[in-house]
């Protein structure tokens, strides 16, 4: 269960995410994502016994969640604060981006006007020469002192993220019921390859799927060999 909880999720959540600057931390100008799901935290009244993520989940300041913690995140706390949040930002962001957009067209205009013909001519020589592929020609920019090229900006989180998140969601908590069928395997194996399927689409080469991700293809023949990982998982043994 730690390559599913602390491989597959962290890498969403932490990796994806976090790093990927799509739920920010506060600015002294304003809240962010990170903020109000700081606040939703706060407002969780569970049993003692499911336990409860760490204040400052997601922020510099605090630690490093356990496989423990991520289960919560993706099968209690995750599904119901993540799409609040992005509700919350949608308009802020699609502002952000169509800004982002005006500045975007402003420098690649002068990029090409400036250095897109040396740019090509030296890509054109490359695949002449056998020497293709992005490195290549980021070498070749490199060769001829010609600036990267401004990239495109993207919504920070994209049409469909939230959907592909509750795959995910939705797949973990089958796999980690204490009563399982073959019937919600397989349900559970068909969310999970549909996530991965989805995220290879969504990211790309941005988050490129990684063994983890291949590990949990095989969860569900497992679960058919040992039973329901809930009697075989040591989360417990690494809680503290």
């Amino acid at each position: 269960m730690h390559n599913l909880l602390q491989g597959v999720v962290k890498n969403q959540w932490y990796s994806v995410w976090i790093k990927g600057n799509t739920l920010r931390s506060a600015t002294d100008k304003k809240c962010c994502e990170l903020d109000l799901i700081h606040d939703y935290l706060g407002t969780f009244k569970l049993p003692s016994f499911i336990g409860r993520l760490i204040s400052q989940v997601g922020e510099p300041a605090g630690v490093s969640l356990m496989a423990d913690a991520y289960k919560l995140m993706a099968t209690v706390y995750g599904p119901i604060i993540v799409p609040m949040v992005c509700v919350k930002y949608a308009d802020e962001q699609v502002l952000e981006h169509e800004q982002a957009l005006v500045r975007w067209e402003t420098n690649d205009k002068a990029w090409e006007k400036q250095y897109g013909a040396k740019y090509h001519e030296q890509v054109l020589h490359e695949s002449a020469t056998g020497t293709t592929g992005r490195q290549n020609v980021e070498k070749s920019a490199d060769k001829v002192k010609v600036p990267i090229h401004p990239k495109k900006p993207q919504l920070r989180m994209q049409p469909g993220e939230v959907d592909l998140f509750m795959q995910l969601a939705a797949a973990i908590k089958i796999y980690t019921s204490y009563e399982i069928t073959t019937e919600n395997i397989n349900r559970a194996s068909f969310l999970y390859q549909e996530y991965l399927l989805g995220f290879k689409e969504m990211y790309g080469k941005k988050a490129a799927l990684k063994p983890n991700h291949h590990w949990g293809v095989h969860l569900g023949l497992q679960i058919c060999n040992f039973g329901p990982m809930s009697r075989i998982e040591q989360l417990g043994l690494w809680a503290d």
